[in-house]
């Protein structure tokens, strides 16, 4: 679903996914799961979500940014990530988890934010692919 790339200072993933969807669902579940034990968090609050962008790049930013305020705003963590429906601007999705409880969910690395550095999100062979870098 996702790889660590090399980066100096943050963390660097590398996502693929067989459809555009796929692609930004796999990168949702790479950024909680990077943060937590994703295995332990139930979907017991459920949420739709619109992200709005100018391109793809930007419309995975603002996608991981907008979850990331999940936990970093409303103290929730995620585990399910629905896309129903994405063009190269738009998205509309349904988002599924619960909020964070100190003596249930470990953290395991904090993110502070998606950055736009080296951000891509191109079409490949046989799907779609995409590198993240996060700040640590």
């Amino acid at each position: 679903m996702y790889e660590f790339i090399p980066h100096t200072a943050d963390i660097g993933i590398r996502v693929k996914g067989k459809t555009l969807a796929e692609l930004f669902q796999n990168a949702a579940f790479a950024l909680f799961d990077i943060m937590s034990d994703i295995k332990k968090v139930k979907s017991v609050i459920e949420e739709p979500i619109e992200i709005e962008a100018d391109d793809l790049v930007e419309l995975m930013n603002y996608w991981l940014s907008a979850l990331l305020k999940q936990y970093t705003i409303n103290n929730r963590l995620l585990n399910f990530f629905e896309i129903k429906s994405i063009s190269d601007r738009m998205l509309t999705a349904l988002i599924k988890g619960e909020d964070y409880n100190q003596s249930k969910h470990n953290i395991k690395k904090e993110i502070k934010a998606v950055t736009f550095h080296n951000l891509y999100v191109k079409e490949i062979d046989n799907g779609w692919e995409s590198e993240i870098i996060f700040d640590v």
